[in-house]
């Protein structure tokens, strides 16, 4: 069973807060051209 990779990706653009719950999740857009959800932990 082969492990899984992890790849990296920068966030360029902090698009839009999502306001529910609270981990302060966020729509990123990363330097691959992707848009991401990203959680702020302990914000």
């Amino acid at each position: 069973m082969s492990v899984p990779e992890f790849r990296s990706v920068h966030v360029t653009q902090y698009l839009k807060p999502l306001r529910e719950g609270g981990s302060l999740p966020a729509i990123v857009h990363g330097d691959d051209d992707f848009l991401y959800v990203l959680k702020f932990r302990g914000a």
